[in-house]
């Protein structure tokens, strides 16, 4: 006779699981912000964790809001945007490998909750192996020889960026590059700098002519709400593509390709204010964007990224 597996206690929430505690409005009666790792890869067990740290610190704060990480590993993972003062936010983005999110607002119940699902867990590249039993597996991601690895913050010059006003400090997109494949595109790579003021994109094609395309149409004719009170200047034919450049607006953006690549570069400056002096003129951002095309064209050539 076969003895029945007992099913595992659940779990029941700790201070010891907690990470990171930072405390926000207090004139207001006081607001918990928590980050806790459960130790456990269901996803289930750390949802209903996540609703027992919150009850546990309404017991102390008016507010509370709990993040919720499976393992050690998905806590570790952080983004560009993260500071040590970003743990003690009610901000998620600087570690977004969390699971289950939530709580109940100085204005009481009912709070709110949010759960990550399987496709965006694994979109992000999240380390730490939880298992979603309800959720379709994703399709496999094309295989490994036809993505090549590549770092796209070396397309970025920190001289340049410090030279334009914008910071220095760069962090590639999570995830896997092949898992926005579409189309044509083959995979995606993405960097920006920490307050995504700058941000360069590069999109693998499956032909040099398909990349060409793709630049073409980013930065066309057609773009009038950057190139009305902007400025734009197509590239030669050997790019394609064109700088917009609006001061007025603070959003410029730049798009060419090289060889199956097409790339397309974001800036958000400090509108141009009349009578006071601009942070972001446009000879600075000219200047700046030039010296980032020319140095990402060459690493591209040379296949140094």
């Amino acid at each position: 006779m076969t003895t029945p597996t007992a099913e595992p206690a659940p779990l029941t929430f700790s201070e010891s699981m907690v990470r990171a505690h930072g405390m926000t409005k207090d004139d207001e009666g006081g607001q918990s912000n928590v980050r806790f790792v459960a130790g456990i890869e269901d996803p289930h067990q750390v949802e209903e964790l996540q609703r027992q740290c919150v009850q546990h610190y309404l017991h102390t704060t008016k507010a509370a809001y709990c993040y919720g990480y499976a393992t050690e590993a998905d806590y570790a993972l952080t983004t560009v945007e993260w500071t040590p003062e970003f743990d003690e936010s009610i901000y998620g983005g600087g570690r977004p490998c969390w699971i289950a999110h939530g709580g109940q607002p100085l204005a009481g119940p009912p709070g709110t909750e949010t759960t990550k699902s399987a496709h965006e867990y694994t979109t992000l590249g999240c380390p730490g192996g939880v298992r979603y039993p309800d959720e379709v597996p994703s399709a496999p991601a094309p295989p490994a020889a036809t993505v090549p690895a590549h770092d796209p913050c070396a397309l970025l010059d920190s001289d340049a960026l410090t030279a334009g006003g914008f910071s220095d400090r760069t962090g590639q997109a999570p995830g896997s590059p092949a898992t926005s494949a579409h189309g044509d595109i083959l995979a995606t790579y993405s960097c920006g700098n920490s307050d995504g003021s700058v941000v360069v994109e590069v999109d693998l094609h499956n032909s040099p002519q398909a990349a060409r395309e793709d630049a073409d149409f980013a930065t066309s004719a057609d773009q009038t709400f950057l190139i009305d009170g902007g400025t734009r200047v197509p590239f030669d034919a050997n790019r394609g593509g064109a700088k917009i450049i609006n001061t007025e607006l603070g959003v410029s953006r730049t798009s060419w390709s090289n060889g199956p690549y097409a790339l397309m570069l974001e800036v958000m400056s400090d509108p141009v204010v009349p009578g006071l002096t601009p942070n972001h003129p446009h000879e600075r951002l000219d200047t700046m964007i030039t010296a980032t095309v020319d140095h990402a064209d060459g690493r591209l050539t040379s296949s140094s990224w």
